[in-house]
């Protein structure tokens, strides 16, 4: 059995898998929900944080997925640049599954993606939708599995918590006190996942 996603690798055809913690078998990281994954190098390292990224994949949303992407990669390029996300006296590199939230063409498939980045990749933070719409749908299949959600989609300030899940909007990151408690939030469920984030 897998005690982390470095111990599974890739596959002979050049599949990233992933360590499922429920059971240590390795399973493929994308599914027909998450296509891509950014910063997947992460995924070798001792102890990487894994993160997910909901757009949506239908066609009227294409503009604001493509634009979401690359800003994650450039965010993403800045963490890595900096060495990685600091807990606890060390840093960590983080890794970007890039998944669909379904809005517009899918919705009753984005239950079984969430399942699958939380429970195969121990993920704790979810960032999206890429609609206000999709953002509300993600904040609500999230609640029962104790994960926070971001929204730079959403347009209020809190639009949670729902059940285990806390979820922020873009206004909380235009403060100082959003920004604090949307802090906080991140810190708190990065700690609830070590050691399932630190794999």
């Amino acid at each position: 059995p897998c005690t982390s996603h470095r111990g599974c690798g890739v596959t002979a055809s050049g599949e990233r898998l992933l360590c499922r913690r429920s059971d240590g078998a390795c399973v493929p990281a994308l599914t027909a929900g998450c296509d891509a994954i950014l910063g997947g190098a992460a995924l070798d390292a001792d102890e990487p944080i894994v993160a997910a990224l909901f757009t949506s994949r239908a066609p009227i949303h294409a503009p604001t997925h493509r634009a979401m992407v690359a800003a994650a990669s450039l965010a993403l390029a800045d963490v890595t640049g900096a060495g990685g996300i600091p807990i606890a006296g060390r840093s960590h590199p983080i890794a970007l599954l890039v998944c669909d939230d379904g809005a517009g063409h899918a919705k009753d498939r984005l239950a079984e993606t969430v399942t699958h980045v939380v429970e195969t990749g121990g993920v704790r933070i979810l960032i999206g939708g890429g609609s206000v719409d999709g953002a509300l749908d993600l904040a609500a299949v999230a609640a029962p599995r104790d994960t926070f959600v971001l929204s730079p989609s959403a347009t209020i300030a809190d639009f949670a918590p729902r059940g285990g899940a806390l979820a922020a909007g873009l206004p909380a990151l235009l403060d100082a006190p959003g920004r604090a408690r949307i802090g906080a939030a991140v810190g708190e469920h990065v700690a609830k996942g070590v050691p399932e984030m630190l794999a």
